[in-house]
């Protein structure tokens, strides 16, 4: 929830200070009034989940692959490894004063770095509210001149992960 949520919000700025985009708007679907086709397609991939049993990623691939016969569902293994947006959103970032939580919409630009716009309804007549985001001290400069660190390759299992997995 709040910690991916702030992840996103440091992602965004990145995208919008380095020039990717001028803007950007992220909408929330409002809960129980949504259903796109990648519920769809999860809750096969789920049907298909509980009559299998997965030890390791190949078995959750084979899941994947065998849960629609018409039109299979393609899987992509991921060679690189992922940048670690947890630790840069934790060292630039305070979300707190942003209430991520109960906003239905956020916007980035590139023409006010370091702000996040936010609306706390999908209405019309709603005027987009204005925080900044940065930590005390933090400059939008240190986040242009950032170098996203990438995760370690294995993430070690403990023995309670093991065990729950088993099961």
């Amino acid at each position: 929830g709040q910690l991916k949520n702030r992840m996103l919000v440091f992602l965004y700025m990145m995208l919008t200070n380095s020039g990717f985009f001028d803007t950007i708007q992220h909408n929330y679907l409002v809960v129980g009034h949504s259903f796109s086709s990648a519920d769809r397609d999860f809750a096969i991939i789920e049907k298909r989940a509980k009559v299998c049993k997965m030890q390791v990623v190949e078995d959750v691939k084979e899941v994947i692959l065998s849960s629609r016969s018409a039109k299979p569902f393609k899987v992509l293994d991921m060679k690189e490894r992922f940048f670690d947006f947890d630790s840069a959103s934790s060292e630039y970032l305070d979300t707190k004063a942003l209430k991520i939580s109960k906003i239905s919409s956020m916007k980035f630009t590139n023409r006010k770095q370091g702000t996040v716009y936010y609306k706390n309804n999908f209405g019309e007549l709603q005027t987009w509210n204005e925080v900044n985001v940065l930590k005390a001290g933090v400059k939008i400069e240190d986040i242009a001149s950032f170098c996203l660190r990438k995760l370690d390759d294995g993430v070690e299992l403990t023995q309670s992960k093991k065990t729950d997995l088993s099961k």
